[in-house]
């Protein structure tokens, strides 16, 4: 395909080295913004694109190793060496305890470097590990608050429904509801974004004795509930050695439920 250079890719045409070109073009001071402001405007033309994008993500993929924003790094570096091969990222399960981690995680921010995220919602084992952050930071910089307050804190702040007591948490786990509402926040973070949001869905990772075990029942609602919050798909897990095989079943079920297997 025949297509008329602009200014910026004539720069590219010439063949000087990437940093004499930013330098060339005065946006050396801003070049990560200026190289992302670019690829924001792709011109769907296979002659140009073919040419100029693999060449930008590689120049990012090196700014953003340069500041130490490794996403992002990974992120052009992949799709300088194939574009089609899909990026995305896991989100451990923190982002359901701590409300200062989840502030970290601006999903809305990450979608541009992010074609997929896998955020945990693992609802069984949910319980048994709420209840040990809670008693952990209860005995540390909350320690002046009733545990009981601060987990109630906790699930006013998070946004959850009425989930179990601490005395009843480890052995409950948490509710379907939990995972309904988790995908919904993030796919509502995600509007406008290419970015899929697949939750990590809990089937049989190990918990204590006596505390909640994975159930059909539970798990076909877990399933049902990450679609019914607006998922693209969800992720079994943790993996495959430690699942029961009537817990596969179940989520086979919910995705039959809807139609979508």
């Amino acid at each position: 395909m025949v297509f008329t250079p602009s200014p910026l890719e004539k720069v590219w045409l010439t063949g000087l080295p990437t940093v004499m070109s930013e330098k060339a073009l005065g946006v050396a001071d801003s070049a990560i913004a200026h190289w992302e402001a670019y690829l924001k405007y792709p011109t769907h033309e296979p002659g140009r694109d073919a040419v100029f994008l693999p060449g930008i993500h590689k120049r990012l993929g090196e700014l953003y190793e340069t500041k130490g924003e490794a996403q992002k790094a990974i992120y052009d570096r992949v799709k300088a060496i194939n574009p089609k091969l899909g990026v995305g990222w896991h989100i451990w399960h923190n982002n359901s305890f701590n409300p200062i981690y989840r502030a970290e995680q601006d999903l809305a921010e990450m979608a541009p470097y992010s074609d997929f995220l896998k955020i945990v919602m693992y609802h069984n084992c949910a319980g048994e590990r709420m209840a040990d952050y809670i008693n952990s930071v209860g005995t540390s910089y909350y320690s002046d608050i009733p545990k009981q307050q601060l987990l109630e804190f906790h699930y006013r702040v998070m946004g959850y429904g009425k989930e179990p007591v601490l005395t009843d948490l480890p052995a409950a786990g948490f509710s379907a509801d939990y995972v309904y509402r988790e995908t919904k926040r993030a796919k509502e973070a995600l509007k406008n974004s290419k970015t899929k949001l697949w939750p990590g869905i809990d089937i049989d990772i190990p918990t204590e004795s006596g505390h909640s075990k994975c159930t059909p029942a539970g798990t076909k609602a877990a399933v049902l509930a990450a679609f019914q919050g607006g998922a693209d798909g969800v992720i079994l897990s943790r993996k495959y050695s430690e699942m029961k095989l009537e817990n596969l079943r179940a989520a086979g079920a919910a995705l039959k439920e809807m139609g979508i297997s």
